[in-house]
């Protein structure tokens, strides 16, 4: 269960088929081309057999497993959320008026 500090990388090899999962914090994985944030509690299944890339946003500990985490029915998982990234920039104009009165 390795312990990273905030922006603390890991690069793991070789782990296709095993389950990641953020026992604290929050980390950010790039994994086949792919970004994505677990939260304390969240899993997920590494599919790829290339390089698996894990950053601490937080302080975050996590574990590399061979079988996903089983939880209770009552607390069902929170499935991974993947990072969006706005297509493009946007402008927001404002016009302020003053009025007397």
């Amino acid at each position: 269960m390795p312990l990273l500090a905030p922006d603390e990388l890991l690069s793991l090899d070789n782990i296709r088929g095993c389950w990641i999962h953020c026992e604290r914090g929050l980390i950010w994985m790039t994994a086949d081309g792919k970004d994505i944030v677990l939260r304390s509690g969240e899993s997920c299944q590494i599919t790829t057999s290339q390089r698996v890339v894990v950053q601490a946003v937080s302080i975050a500990r996590f574990s590399v497993l061979e079988q996903p985490v089983i939880r209770p029915v009552a607390q069902p998982a929170k499935a991974a959320r993947r990072v969006r990234s706005c297509p493009r920039p946007f402008l927001l104009s404002v016009r302020l008026e003053t009025t007397s009165g």
